[in-house]
């Protein structure tokens, strides 16, 4: 099983070491004398984002306040967190079906690990992300167990 996660987390930092941002000005496109003012509209709208929320078991309820909040900058996609009878996952995620929105957008994971199994289906679900082009991934943590040094008793294991 860590050998799972070992991987998944290794793809993963491979998938984000491959994504480069490069930030060009468009201003630098136009000459001094030109008249910017169209341009400097449209750079003041693209300076917020908007964000395609994906959320995983248990954390609709908090995509869905977002969303409420800010309409016009999220976009809230149901995903469905299935498993298939031999208990591997089945993981549809929202936005690609019936037309991928996705891709080329600023996406927001909220994020939950709760226990290990839900944490290995996130990390998948990360990976298909980061493999489908998007532009980038902000994935919000608000709860992560962390061990503590009284559980362990021994240096080999970890807790």
């Amino acid at each position: 099983m860590i050998d799972i996660i070992l991987t998944a987390v290794i793809m993963l930092y491979s998938c984000y070491l491959s994504i480069q941002t490069i930030e060009i000005d468009p201003k630098s496109f136009y000459p001094a004398n030109k008249n910017t003012e169209g341009l400097n509209v449209l750079l003041e709208r693209s300076n917020k984002n908007k964000y395609h929320i994906i959320a995983a078991p248990g954390m609709e309820e908090l995509a869905l306040k977002i969303v409420g909040e800010n309409p016009d900058r999220f976009l809230y996609h149901a995903t469905n967190w299935g498993k298939f009878p031999d208990g591997t996952d089945n993981i549809e995620i929202g936005g690609f079906q019936p037309i991928n929105r996705i891709s080329g957008q600023h996406v927001l994971l909220l994020a939950s690990f709760h226990n290990n199994d839900v944490t290995l289906s996130q990390f998948s679900v990360m990976i298909t992300l980061l493999q489908s082009f998007i532009e980038s991934l902000t994935v919000v943590l608000p709860f992560y167990p962390v061990g503590t040094m009284e559980r362990v008793i021994r240096l080999i294991r970890s807790a």
